[in-house]
């Protein structure tokens, strides 16, 4: 695994404090869609072979959701996701069978993240109480989700 330094990721997502409300799917404080803050859903996958969570994100307002299949939620450890094609925003609300016979999902969390994407191998992710995601494409389908403690995200 790459070693980073914390300077390099001292970057803003949006122009949000720790003060200001999030509203899921909007700017905080502006009604506004846009901005860095996105919605996302995380759903616990049952009954379509090993139970497991697809972690759904919106990186572009409006867009198909990039979606991850990861064994464990929360994730509290470096941990090697993969990367599933892009899912119905439907997803964000629903919660019941898959078509096709592919089980059926239950929603485990969901609500605001702030998002920026550093090329195509790298994401940050801010969820709603702070807690930070560094998201590293390893190669392949396979994604390593990264809890990031010691990444700040103030400034403009």
């Amino acid at each position: 695994m790459r070693r980073r330094s914390d300077e390099r990721y001292n970057l803003a997502i949006g122009q949000v404090s720790d003060n200001q409300s999030v509203n899921a799917g909007e700017n905080a404080g502006t009604g506004q869609r846009g901005g860095f803050w996105r919605r996302y859903v995380v759903l616990l996958h049952e009954g379509f072979g090993q139970a497991h969570y697809d972690i759904m994100l919106e990186l572009e307002p409006g867009a198909k959701l990039a979606t991850w299949q990861s064994p464990a939620w929360p994730i509290t450890a470096r941990t090697v996701t993969r990367r599933l094609p892009d899912h119905r925003r439907e997803y964000l609300e629903y919660e019941g069978p898959v078509s096709g016979g592919r089980g059926r999902v239950r929603r485990i969390s969901g609500g605001s993240c702030a998002v920026r994407q550093r090329g195509d191998d790298e994401i940050l992710v801010r969820f709603e109480g702070d807690a930070v995601m560094l998201l590293t494409h390893e190669g392949g389908g396979q994604w390593a989700w990264i809890p990031a403690a010691n990444i700040t995200l103030d400034g403009p």
